[in-house]
């Protein structure tokens, strides 16, 4: 009579007497972060015949029997072993129960059942789509090297470390983002130095973890269980390079890795002033309803007694704040300080955060003066590329009222400002404005002034030629800012030249033509000749007698009233 065994997937705790027949896929010490002492369990992650998967723990104390029975590609039958909750913070898989060893758990060694000797189940690149592959969801996948990125340093908690991004393509031309840190990133040394001779780099993830990043899934590493090969002499890896050469007849000779860059958003006069309104700055209040304005104004002062930066969740970069439990715990490497715990309204308790700019501007014209807040990718773009967390670092994590000095180069810069005027400022009468977009471009600003300002000035002659154009992605309302940059080109011609219509001018510069003489949009003063009169030496009658001589018709000469001071 032949045994009969249990599906993982059918594993519960209601179950007894169970028996399991599965591979062995992955084996992990677990431990906490960068302190691979004390060790907590043993842990693997079986598989059977149907591509189940479950994961099994082995307690410190049962340690020393098992250990060196189990190995990664064999198989095994399993019997008399608990089952546990699959719980923790960061499950590795989406079984609700887990396999728990007891000192009397029957390991068996048995043949293997397929020829799948790794266990690999890959997924497809079109299901990366939430419903279907979910944020968290452990994955395998395998693709060839398309496009490669170099390391790129950031600050990771007070240390140093590095990260990789590239795009691995499928036999079927679809393409999915993966990124890694470290060690594994240094993995593609070699093909970084040696993009264009080293042909189809084909790698495989097993137990990736998938993130979505505003829609765009990436796929990483778990902190031990996952696992990754670098073209190595697997038959899954032989398989898939015979499928891709066969794919539009390429010739892997002749096939070169893409240098890895971002996708990059052209900021053009036409989509920058899209739905906005020109302003001056002492006509941002007047009206009663929300719009969206694009102002030119100087950057007066910085408000520094709000401080320069925040901490923000990784996910969503909205402030985090401190948890009850940062009274206590163990001292922060890097920081000097006891450790902090964190804690973000969407996404509640928090492993860490990041910092990001966040400043306060004073910002003026030649009409008024308003407060702006610049958030980090602007910011960052100002300061000629600074991440906050570098300044951080130079600082040694500073209160917030430590002001770096490298800020400061910020003030006295003229530029464009586009945000939006909200119900919240016309309620609450507050009038500190959230800054969606910025530009120094000149053609920018010669756009603005075309048709609403006229007036030049030797500042607006010395413009820096290295003009840069920010953008956030975040509605007025939110904290979060999004890390995508934004790059001008030197050369746009805009088709649709600006006019009343398009833009529409504000009451305020209409109010100007009526006392300047010029259309609303020029913002000339005129061009007739103004008098300044005395009115102490003011002779009425000889005055009058001046103006009867003119012919009907002809311009009068204003008349500006000199009021002398007390």
């Amino acid at each position: 009579m032949s045994e009969v065994f249990t599906p993982l997937c059918d594993v519960d705790p209601m179950s007894e007497r169970i028996k399991v027949k599965a591979r062995c896929v992955s084996i992990w010490h677990s431990h906490a972060p960068d302190k691979p002492t004390p060790v907590w369990s043993l842990d693997c992650v079986i598989q059977d015949e149907q591509g189940n998967r479950i994961q099994c723990t082995i307690r410190k104390d049962d340690m020393p029997k098992y250990e060196g029975l189990l190995q990664e590609g064999v198989c095994y039958r399993i019997s008399n072993f608990g089952v546990g909750e699959n719980g923790g913070k960061y499950p590795l898989l989406k079984h609700k129960y887990k396999i728990v060893f007891y000192k009397n758990t029957a390991l068996t060694r048995i043949d293997s059942f397929d020829q799948n000797n790794k266990g690999f189940k890959f997924e497809a690149f079109t299901d990366f789509v939430p419903g279907r592959i979910n944020e968290a969801d452990t994955v395998d996948i395998i693709g060839t090297i398309v496009s490669l990125g170099d390391l790129i340093p950031f600050n990771n908690h007070g240390m140093t470390s590095r990260r990789r991004i590239l795009q691995l393509e499928d036999v079927e031309g679809n393409q999915l983002e993966c990124c890694f840190f470290d060690g594994v990133a240094d993995k593609f040394n070699q093909c970084t130095s040696k993009r264009e001779s080293s042909g189809h780099v084909v790698v495989i993830v097993q137990l990736g973890k998938v993130k979505y990043w505003n829609g765009k899934p990436s796929v990483g590493l778990h902190l031990y269980s996952s696992k990754i090969y670098v073209n190595e002499d697997l038959p899954e890896v032989t398989t898939f390079k015979q499928r891709y050469k066969k794919k539009d007849c390429q010739d892997e000779n002749e096939f070169k890795i893409a240098l890895f860059s971002p996708t990059t958003y052209v900021l053009t006069p036409k989509n920058f002033f899209k739905g906005a309104t020109k302003k001056i700055v002492g006509a941002i209040r007047d009206s009663y309803d929300e719009y969206t304005c694009v102002i030119y104004a100087k950057v007066h002062k910085i408000h520094k007694e709000y401080g320069w930066y925040y901490p923000a969740c990784k996910k969503c970069s909205k402030r985090a704040t401190l948890s009850d439990a940062s009274a206590s715990g163990s001292k922060a490497s890097g920081s000097g300080g006891r450790r902090k715990f964190w804690k973000c309204d969407t996404h509640g308790q928090l492993n860490g955060v990041v910092y990001r700019y966040k400043i306060i501007v004073r910002v003026i014209d030649e009409f008024g003066s308003a407060s702006l807040v610049l958030f980090d990718n602007m910011v960052h773009k100002l300061l000629n590329d600074t991440p906050c967390w570098e300044l951080m670092e130079k600082y040694h994590y500073a209160a917030e009222d430590v002001f770096p000095s490298e800020i400061d180069v910020i003030v006295g810069k003229k530029m464009l400002f586009k945000f939006s005027y909200t119900e919240f400022n016309i309620t609450n009468n507050n009038h500190v404005y959230q800054v969606k977009m910025l530009s120094d471009d000149r053609e920018m600003i010669s756009v603005f002034k075309e048709g609403f300002l006229s007036v030049e000035n030797e500042e607006d002659q010395e413009l820096d030629k290295q003009a840069k154009d920010v953008a956030a992605l975040s509605g007025p309302d939110s904290d979060n800012v999004d890390g995508g940059e934004f790059v001008t080109p030197e050369t746009v011609k805009w088709a649709g030249k600006t006019s009343e219509g398009m833009f529409g001018y504000s009451d305020d510069m209409k109010s100007l033509k009526a006392i300047s003489g010029g259309s609303a949009g020029d913002g000339s003063s005129g061009s007739g000749k103004r008098n300044i009169i005395d009115l102490d030496e003011f002779n009425e009658e000889e005055y009058d007698a001046k103006r009867a001589k003119q012919p009907d018709g002809e311009n009068q000469p204003e008349v500006q009233v000199k009021i002398e001071k007390e």
